[in-house]
């Protein structure tokens, strides 16, 4: 009906976020306050949420941190990390129940949301936010050690990293580990070639944008959180109260690029004195971050269309990952 054609031209995403970039509409005024504690929040928030995962993981999964751990050992051997279908399913089911569970008492934003419309989300998202931290991971890959690259990544907490301290013992200083490490994503891995380039690509857009940042991290995982794929049912394209959340976040994303704010959060809470002086050289060993050296010097603007146009391919990634994908295909466990 035209009503229905109404409504639904009224929160579409695309004219939302592009109308929340106008500057003539939205004149582009320091940083507030306020806006600095939502992100912080929105950093303590996914930090416990991460944590949370974590221990109901290892109460789950009883090997648990031993496999964490053995990805670095093998790393630190020059093995590549295994793939195994039937623990990736496992790990993937734990996850959603979780993330189901408690996603509503974390982030408000989710429990805004009716619980059906929160379910299918969650369902679409949670997948892409593995991509999102594999991106933030790949464009830490500079760091020197793994545990550096830990600490640059929202995804991976010091609590993660402290119940991890008996299984790690003699490998605190092995590199930083690519997703080239893993044999999951060890060419050729998926179907089609173009599928490859198509993941790298994203990962290594991801990765160069948000690797030095952990407030543009939060703000973009809360973004995916709630950004489901084109291919979601009309009720949830059609549902306001999403519409207006990806259209706060989209503009918060904006805001924080184009203010340049003096305000910046690491792991310790704060920066630290000389974290400016030792600045790493861009070098990585990862050949997947070599292929978004054209973005290093884009504008606010262009940075937060770019983000919010790579959201449609982080799910398509998830669709290789799962669908188009030679070992999950083949069901080979190496």
């Amino acid at each position: 009906s035209k009503c229905e054609e109404t409504k639904k031209e009224k929160y579409e995403i695309p004219y939302a976020t592009g109308h929340a970039l106008n500057k003539s509409v939205l004149p582009v005024m320091s940083f507030t306050f306020e806006e600095e504690f939502q992100v912080v929040d929105y950093i303590v928030r996914i930090e416990q949420y991460q944590n949370r995962r974590f221990d109901f993981f290892c109460t789950n999964f009883h090997q648990y941190r031993e496999l964490t751990a053995a990805f670095v050992a093998c790393t630190h051997t020059g093995r590549k990390i295994p793939f195994n279908k039937q623990i990736e399913k496992n790990l993937y089911a734990i996850g959603v129940e979780f993330t189901k569970q408690s996603c509503k008492e974390i982030y408000k934003e989710m429990g805004m949301l009716s619980s059906d419309v929160r379910r299918e989300v969650l369902n679409c998202t949670y997948p892409a936010l593995y991509v999102v931290m594999y991106g933030i991971l790949e464009g830490n890959t500079r760091e020197k050690t793994w545990m550096d690259q830990h600490m640059k990544t929202l995804h991976v907490t010091k609590e993660s990293h402290a119940a991890l301290k008996d299984y790690i013992r003699g490998l605190e200083n092995v590199r930083s580990i690519s997703l080239k490490d893993q044999e999951r994503f060890t060419s050729p891995w998926a179907v089609e070639m173009a599928d490859e380039e198509k993941f790298e690509r994203t990962v290594s857009l991801v990765g160069r944008l948000l690797r030095d940042d952990i407030q543009l991290q939060a703000l973009y995982h809360m973004f995916v959180m709630i950004r489901p794929p084109p291919r979601a049912s009309e009720k949830i394209k059609l549902d306001s109260g999403l519409a207006e959340v990806q259209i706060k976040l989209s503009q918060l994303i904006y805001r924080y690029l184009s203010t340049k704010s003096d305000f910046s959060y690491t792991k310790g809470g704060y920066s630290s004195e000389d974290s400016e002086g030792t600045s790493r050289p861009d070098v990585t060993s990862s050949s997947i971050m070599n292929m978004s050296e054209d973005v290093e010097d884009i504008n606010p603007d262009e940075k937060t269309r770019l983000l919010i146009s790579l959201v449609d391919d982080l799910h398509d990634c998830v669709d290789i990952m799962q669908n188009r994908s030679l070992l999950v295909q083949t069901g080979l466990d190496v």
